[in-house]
């Protein structure tokens, strides 16, 4: 069931290329800032 729901919200997400692209602009962000955390460069 869940990977149900997932997968129509991920085709919901590909539908929309702005939404996409946000997303994965948002998601690298993300990602790095976590990264650069547990480096323990970022307080």
């Amino acid at each position: 069931m869940l990977s149900t729901v997932f997968r129509s919200n991920l085709s919901a997400l590909l539908v929309s290329k702005e939404l996409r692209g946000v997303t994965v602009i948002d998601l690298l962000a993300v990602t790095s800032v976590q990264n650069v955390n547990k480096s323990g460069i970022l307080h």
